[in-house]
């Protein structure tokens, strides 16, 4: 473990400590065990790649993180499935995209019978394995209780999720485990600010720069809803968000933002923390990811609903057991459809037929170069080459972006170059009729019924608009 990261993990410790959630004494000094490794995976929903210390973000936002990284993997150039949160995690935890697996944004279908889940691989070959996840999307009804001995989906945040997590940690049983935590500190909020982390995390990037004029709300509306509804009108050409809001007041909601970061960052390290007490970090396959980012008026809008970059590129950090590679970056394309394949290498357990992300492990050892080309779903869809971008809709319509001039898709070059629209369009063509045939139908999917109160949650999250 490197000495930053133990650093930070005692300066976690001292201010995470209290007499209600304390952790139990250490046992013996930990030996590293040879196989199979404690699995953790970790799902910080909604934190954009670009917001993190380690992949450039000049704001102290993620200590915890950037130390982190110095004893793992981290993928320079990782997107996510597309889709919005519902089909990124469905994605991460069956290595298939959302064209197959079958469990699409605002899905009313759970997933299709015949799919395995990196939990049900992993209890085959051993583990015991416990979810704990923040509700939204992530919950049973949809399939994501599959193949886990405990799935707990009613706790919103780190501070709520963490207590029962350690508890499962701490429980007796020989097997070794595989823990999945998602939290939604960094997502949106349903109260009146859009971003409201708990102080000082709230205010630690706003200072005197809080224009005072943005409280969250409008006519009545807060938050996620406000944000949404607005979204709703911009895409419809009655409102300009860039008019709307004043730079300023797009700054305070950045702000915001970036304290949910600096948050959820605090509460990772304490997670860390207690995985060290225990004896499981060192030998620990840890894999730390996100489902999407966030947009400030990058591309016009607000939350994520778009597929530009800032929303699908997303930090994947990969801590092998021993920390092996420790501190190395890999700058292939590579989908977060490549973790639950990853994972099953490195515990060696057998990856089923039919899983369409592969391990990462080649392009960690320079045995690979990465990936070609990605496709990642959405409305429009968009194809991911390391030097094009392409976005079509489903009438045609194409925006292409040339990413080594252009970094940060702001200049559509499709009517310049139709040649290299054609080329990539006939790339995407050729990856989905690939896939054509492994589409689930509705009968192999269960509905899903929505009650009155999950309704109510999503949409106070800015889902289920019309």
């Amino acid at each position: 473990m490197t000495k930053p990261l133990l650093r930070l993990l005692a300066l976690s410790a001292f201010l995470w400590s209290s007499p209600s959630h304390a952790a139990p004494e250490p046992g013996p000094t930990a030996v590293l065990r040879a196989q199979p490794p404690p699995v953790v995976l970790i799902s910080l929903d909604t934190l954009r790649a670009d917001h993190v210390g380690s992949y450039g973000y000049e704001r102290n936002t993620t200590p915890f993180l950037d130390a982190f990284a110095k004893d793992a993997v981290s993928f320079d150039r990782a997107f996510t499935s597309g889709g919005g949160t519902l089909p990124a995690h469905m994605t991460l935890l069956t290595g298939l995209p959302p064209s197959v697996h079958g469990v699409t944004a605002q899905s009313d279908r759970r997933l299709a019978t015949g799919h395995k889940t990196l939990a049900e691989l992993l209890r085959s070959a051993g583990y015991r394995t416990a979810g704990f996840t923040g509700a939204g999307y992530v919950r049973a009804r949809w399939g994501f209780n599959q193949g886990f001995d405990s799935f707990d989906d009613a706790g919103r945040g780190f501070e709520q999720i963490l207590p029962k997590a350690l508890a499962w940690l701490d429980q007796a049983d020989p097997r070794p485990p595989f823990l999945f935590l998602h939290t939604l500190d960094i997502h949106s909020d349903w109260d009146e600010l859009p971003y409201d982390a708990p102080l000082p995390y709230r205010d630690q990037f706003v200072g005197e720069k809080n224009p005072g004029t943005f409280d969250g709300c409008r006519d009545g509306i807060c938050a996620s809803k406000l944000l949404a509804g607005l979204n709703q009108k911009a895409r419809k050409g009655s409102v300009d968000l860039a008019t709307y809001f004043t730079p300023e007041e797009v700054q305070y909601v950045t702000d915001l933002y970036d304290g949910g970061v600096a948050y959820t960052d605090a509460r990772f390290g304490q997670l860390i923390a207690e995985l060290t007490k225990r004896g499981l970090y060192d030998n620990a396959l840890i894999v730390v990811i996100s489902d999407h980012g966030e947009e400030f008026l990058d591309h016009g809008l607000m939350l994520h609903e778009q597929i530009y970059d800032e929303l699908v590129r997303v930090p994947v950090l990969i801590k092998l057991p021993g920390g092996e590679h420790g501190g190395s970056r890999a700058r292939g394309l590579v989908g977060i459809m490549d973790v639950a394949p990853t994972v099953l290498e490195v515990t060696a357990t057998a990856t089923p037929p039919g899983v369409i992300g592969t391990s990462l492990l080649p392009l960690i050892e320079n045995r690979s170069a990465g990936r070609s080309s990605l496709h990642i779903y959405g409305k429009p869809e968009k194809l991911r080459t390391l030097e094009w971008s392409l976005l079509r809709a489903a009438n045609g319509d194409a925006e292409l972006y040339d990413l080594k001039r252009d970094p940060g898709e702001k200049h559509d070059v499709a009517a310049m170059r139709p040649g290299m629209v054609e080329a990539l369009s006939r790339q995407l063509d050729a990856i989905k009729l690939s896939r054509q045939a492994l589409r689930p139908n509705k009968a192999a999917q269960t509905p899903v019924e929505l009650t009155p109160k999950v309704v109510e949650q999503l949409e106070a999250l800015g889902y289920l608009q019309d």
